[in-house]
């Protein structure tokens, strides 16, 4: 009876296979979009062009004066001073300029790290254009970005104040006087700027903001305390002065009330990179022994590590920066990601038109993960005639989590058709931009010795498969494919939390040739992903939308989703992931606190009415209410005091102290 059940099964579940066991590189890698960067900027009075030829050797080693370390470079921060435009809209020819830049960075082969700005004053008054201005720039810079975004690895708001680091302004209320804060106003006027620059960018590219409050202020609202939980999704931070003194000159202030708050802000910074926003910035002055290494008594790799740094400043500040001689090397290697493959167990045998299972496992060994879209693709490749065969990966690099190994096992079908031979196996992992598909240059090397090919972009999977005619058949799996498996332009996607109503997601996509189908994919830990919804295709340039409206519990505070576009022919590709964080939970938050004349307070999650109660210290009632955020305490004695909120079931309690 066992030999019956033994034949029925197909030949293919018993081919021999090979355990391949991988050794690590041991050198930092010029990998796209992680690393140092190189510096440079430029005036529209006095344009200075980005250099092909300088940009394209950075990646075999960059030495930047005063130094005493060499790094691949593969960014390059570009910041563009709009001097001539303070009152005026910016001319054609300068828009013009800064296009020939993302052009000659592409010929490069490398990426950019924007800014604009309008000057370098540290003293008022300013030399700064007013908001509408401001908006009515980005407004114009919004094609070039559409473009181009291929190449940007991200926008930094910029925009205000002395070298864009919204400091130093008058327009957008200026911190360096008396009392050090941001009023109501201020803090809207530089959310709008935000929420501009989102609209501005494909979906897919992040903006990132120099100080962790601004983050907070634009997810929550103006009122938003410190203590206002990490979101992720679009906008991260770029710290201008890692390991400075005074903590971080500002980064970690609290401009509400002009003191410092590192207790509550870097916490949150650290939530945020646990989430996947893009953390980068440049060190900035002499902070001994905080700014050394950790094996001399300092922090710099124990922080870059703890807010998942992706990169820094190759170029400033070397008074640092070169005293991190026992640590640089892991510096080098672990800023951003670092992919690993640990070993694979692979075939060595198989039919055409049967399946075949392909297995590996893989450790992200950065310290941040892979920000921007981009999948992986098995090719194999016939060892006399080079004849190519593509097949996407359902697993996606960035969802590989810094310090997590991650099993990669899949079930394929080879073509019926697929000529006879024996296959090199390799793995690929391009840019998702159609336009830098097949460029080296923009492809992820694995951190393995012996792998790379770079020729191709390919990393040798160090496994041949011989593969004979003659299969039955083969269905339901992804299907290698002599074609590009990448049927689909990503201009980007994006998923909101929409409340009661669920989470909203939307997408856009330039071709769609040959697509079958989009699957709407949503996942509970990043790693395994369902499918939830099938669209059909609408065209070309075609914009689409889906409300998941049935959500299961998110024990992980939140849902990952992609899109998942297929072919006809089976093959497939995917969109970026989307983390969304869930509010099911209700949180009271204390809008200034001591409070003085009134209490403001926000119930974050209700979807309905609440009540509150403010209770004296010794227990009496002193105000209650139903509707409104707002408790007038100007007959009250100052003290402790308790809020109390009554929403959805749920008691939540905040204490408050009221000063004179």
């Amino acid at each position: 009876m066992r030999l019956i059940i033994f034949l029925l099964f197909p030949a293919w579940l018993f081919a021999q296979s090979t355990t391949v066991t991988y050794t690590p590189l041991a050198s930092a890698i010029a990998n796209p979009e992680r690393g140092f960067y190189h510096f440079t900027e430029t005036w529209s009075s006095a344009h200075t062009p980005l250099q092909q030829s300088v940009l394209s050797n950075l990646r075999n080693g960059y030495t930047s004066f005063g130094s005493n370390y060499t790094t691949p470079v593969t960014l390059a921060l570009r910041v563009v001073y709009l001097d001539q435009f303070i009152s005026s809209p910016i001319s054609g020819a300068f828009l013009s300029a800064i296009e020939t830049d993302f052009n000659t960075a592409r010929a490069a082969g490398i990426k950019l790290i924007l800014r604009f700005a309008y000057n370098q004053d540290t003293s008022s008054p300013y030399n700064e254009p007013s908001k509408a201005q401001i908006l009515a720039h980005v407004a114009q810079l919004q094609p070039l970005f559409a473009a181009h975004s291929d190449v940007v690895l991200t926008l930094q708001a910029g925009f205000i104040g002395a070298w864009g680091e919204w400091y130093y302004t008058s327009v957008f209320g200026d911190a360096s006087v008396l009392p050090y804060q941001y009023n109501a106003a201020n803090w809207q006027d530089r959310v709008d700027l935000i929420d501009a620059l989102l609209a501005a960018l494909p979906p897919d590219r992040t903006v990132q903001v120099r100080t962790p409050q601004t983050k907070q202020k634009q997810a929550y609202g103006v009122g938003a305390p410190t203590n206002s939980a990490a979101t992720g999704g679009r906008v991260g931070h770029h710290n201008d002065c890692f390991l400075a003194p005074f903590y971080d000159y500002g980064t970690f202030n609290d401009y509400d009330t002009g003191n410092p708050d590192s207790a509550q802000l870097k916490p949150f910074m650290q939530a945020e990179a646990a989430l996947g926003v893009m953390v980068g910035g440049e060190t900035c002055d002499v902070n001994a022994p905080h700014a050394l290494c950790a094996s001399a008594g300092g922090q710099a790799d124990v922080e870059l590590s703890r807010f998942g740094y992706t990169y820094l400043n190759a170029d400033y500040n070397h008074s640092v920066n070169n005293n991190w001689t026992p640590c640089f090397d892991e510096i080098n290697k672990k800023l951003g990601y670092r992919l690993l493959l640990l070993n694979g167990e692979y075939p060595n045998s198989a039919t055409a038109g049967n399946a075949l299972v392909l297995q590996f496992s893989v450790k992200n060994e950065g310290w941040a993960p892979v920000i921007n879209p981009r999948s992986g693709e098995f090719v194999l490749r016939h060892s006399i005639t080079d004849q190519l065969y593509f097949a996407v990966s359902n697993h996606l690099p960035t969802s590989w989590m810094p310090g997590n190994t991650y099993p990669v096992q899949q079930t394929f079908c080879l073509p019926a058709a697929m000529p006879a031979g024996v296959y090199d196996l390799l793995y690929h992992l391009p840019d998702a931009a159609p336009v830098l598909y097949g460029n080296p240059n923009y492809a992820i090397r694995l951190a393995n010795e012996n792998t790379w090919e770079p020729a191709t972009g390919y990393n040798k999977l160090l496994h041949q498969i011989t593969i004979a005619a003659g299969g039955s058949g083969c269905s339901g799996f992804e299907t290698f494919s002599a074609n590009s498996p990448l049927p689909v332009e990503w201009i980007g996607f994006r998923a909101d939390w929409a409340g009661n109503a669920g989470v909203s997601l939307q997408w856009r996509v330039g071709t769609e040739s040959g697509v079958s189908h989009y699957e709407v994919e949503r996942s509970l830990n990043a790693a395994h992903f369902q499918t939830i919804a099938r669209i059909e295709p609408a065209g070309n340039a075609a914009s689409y939308a889906h409300l998941d409206r049935d959500l299961p519990y998110a024990s992980q505070g939140g849902y990952w989703y992609r899109i998942r576009a297929v072919d006809y022919d089976g093959t497939a590709s995917y969109s970026q992931v989307q983390f969304v964080r869930s509010f099911p939970v209700l949180r009271l938050s204390i809008l200034g606190n001591p409070a003085a004349e009134r209490l403001s307070f926000r119930v974050d999650g209700a979807s309905g009415a609440f009540e509150y109660r403010l209770i004296s210290a010794d227990g009496r009632i002193c105000a209650q209410g139903s509707a409104g955020h707002e408790v007038t305490l100007q007959d009250l004695a100052a003290g402790f005091y308790f809020l109390e909120v009554v929403a959805e079931g749920e008691r939540l309690v905040e204490k408050v102290v009221v000063r004179d």
